[in-house]
C-alpha cells in the first residue's frame, strides 16, 4: 500500500502537470499561437505531417532520427518543385538503413544532410517560420501497433520557431552533404542500329560490323518505238497482201466452173487468186 508521502508526490506531480500546461496555453494565448494536440499509434503522425508539408509556402527544416515514411519524404518532393526551400538533416543511421527514403530524396534531386555527431532525441519539422510540429512522434509507416505517439503542432509563434530553427542551424553546420544524382539530361535517341549496338555493348556481345549497303542500279533510258496511227488527215498505211484462204466451198466452186466452161484455166493458183481479190474486194 502506498505511503501517504507516495501519494503526496503523485499528487504534486500532477498538479504540477496541470500548472505547466496552463502557463503554456496562457503564453501562447497572449502571442497569439494556436496549440494542436494529437496522441496517435505508430506511424498514424507521418500523414497528418505530410499534410502540414503540403501547405508550406516558403521554407520546411526537417529533422528526424528515423524516416521511412513514404507520405512525409513525397511531401517533401512536392514541396520543392513549389519552390518551397526545404532542407533535411538527418542520422547518419540512414544511410545504411535499406528502408529510409533518404535514398528516394536524393533520386529526386533533393539530398539531405547527415549529422554523424549527435542523434536527435525528437523529431521536429519547422514549416515557414512560424509553425513548429514536434513531439514523439518516428516519421515511419504506420505499423497498425497499440504504441502511443504525441504529436504538437504550434501555430502562429515565431519565436518558439526561432528556437527551433537556432537547433537546426547548429547541427547542419558540422553535417554531412550527400551528393545528388545528376540529372538526365535530354539527349537524342541513338538510331535503331545504334541502339542494337549499345544494348550488345552491354549483354558482352561483340559490336556487330555495318551492313554493305547496296548500290542502286545506274537509269537506263529505253527507247520507245512510236506506232503510227491512222487519222483521217493522214494517208493510208501500206497494206501488206493477204495470202488466199482456200476453202472447202472454194475448191467445189472452181470444179464447177471448170465443168461449166468445159475449158482448162490457166492454173489452180491463178483461180484461187482471184477469187481471193473478188472477196477482198467485196
Amino acid at each position: 500500500m502506498p505511503l501517504p508521502m507516495d501519494w503526496l508526490l503523485i499528487a504534486t506531480g500532477f498538479t504540477g502537470a496541470l500548472t505547466f500546461r496552463w502557463l503554456l496555453g496562457l503564453v501562447l494565448s497572449r502571442s497569439g499561437a494556436q496549440v494542436e494536440t494529437h496522441f496517435l499509434s505508430t506511424g498514424e503522425a507521418s500523414d497528418l505531417i505530410a499534410k502540414q508539408i503540403a501547405q508550406a509556402r516558403t521554407e520546411v527544416l526537417l529533422r528526424a532520427s528515423e524516416f521511412s515514411a513514404q507520405s512525409v519524404a513525397q511531401a517533401l518532393v512536392d514541396a520543392g518543385l513549389r519552390g518551397v526551400k526545404v532542407e533535411i538533416l538527418l542520422d547518419h543511421g540512414n544511410e545504411t538503413d535499406p528502408s529510409s527514403r533518404m535514398h528516394f530524396l536524393v533520386e529526386q534531386g533533393l539530398p539531405p544532410l547527415l549529422d554523424e555527431q549527435h542523434s536527435p532525441g525528437r523529431s521536429y519539422v519547422v514549416i515557414d517560420g512560424t509553425t513548429v510540429l514536434t513531439g514523439s512522434f518516428t516519421l515511419v509507416e504506420p505499423s497498425g501497433t497499440d504504441a502511443s505517439e504525441q504529436l504538437l503542432i504550434l501555430h502562429g509563434d515565431s519565436s518558439v520557431s526561432q528556437k527551433f530553427r537556432e537547433e537546426f542551424e547548429k547541427h547542419k553546420a558540422h553535417a554531412r552533404v550527400i551528393p545528388a544524382k545528376p540529372a538526365r539530361s535530354h539527349e537524342p535517341q541513338p538510331e535503331p542500329d545504334q541502339q542494337q549496338t549499345v544494348a550488345d555493348s552491354w549483354a558482352g556481345k561483340p559490336a556487330r560490323s555495318p551492313e554493305p549497303q547496296l548500290e542502286s542500279a545506274p537509269m537506263v533510258e529505253i527507247p520507245v518505238t512510236s506506232i503510227p496511227v491512222q487519222t483521217e488527215e493522214s494517208e493510208p498505211l501500206d497494206e501488206a497482201p493477204l495470202a488466199p484462204v482456200m476453202t472447202q466451198a472454194t475448191s467445189d466452186l472452181l470444179a464447177r466452173l471448170r465443168q461449166e466452161l468445159g475449158t482448162q484455166p490457166a492454173s489452180t493458183e491463178s483461180l484461187e487468186s482471184s477469187v481471193g481479190k473478188k472477196k477482198r474486194a467485196g
